[in-house]
């Protein structure tokens, strides 16, 4: 039993920590939230100047990136 409730505390933590990361993924206050790729796809989409360079639009993609490899990553880990 002791095994189990170890288990289950452990899936538990795993859990909040997908809720977490996806959390940043979505905030409006993470700077690796859809807020800042929406924004600079809607000034591309109007003609005006981006107000994040390619370099920043890279560096946000690739943490994004990271941080989905981590939340499939715990996801595998739940599976199993």
């Amino acid at each position: 039993m002791i095994n189990n409730e170890k288990e289950n505390n452990d899936k538990t933590k795993i859990y909040q920590q997908i809720v977490d990361l996806k959390s940043e993924l979505t905030s409006h206050e993470s700077p690796i939230g859809d807020w800042k790729g929406i924004k600079q796809r809607e000034f591309v989409d109007l003609g005006l100047t981006p107000p994040y360079s390619e370099e920043d639009m890279k560096e946000y993609h690739k943490k994004r990136q990271a941080v989905r490899a981590k939340i499939n990553e715990l996801e595998e880990l739940i599976k199993s």
